[in-house]
């Protein structure tokens, strides 16, 4: 059985497309900082960090 997509246009408030961008800044500040710290502990530590 196919999967069907739905697809849709959000058209945010100047407010909400503010709040919008700090979101996804602070979600790649949090991935690059987890993935440094990953990083880091393998090279210095020689552990290998998981969920």
């Amino acid at each position: 059985m196919p999967t069907r997509r739905v697809t849709f246009r959000l058209y945010p408030t100047n407010s909400q497309e503010q709040r919008l961008r700090w979101a996804r800044a602070m979600h790649k500040e949090l991935y690059n900082s987890a993935l440094s710290n990953r990083k880091t502990q393998y090279q210095k530590f020689g552990n290998q960090v998981d969920y």
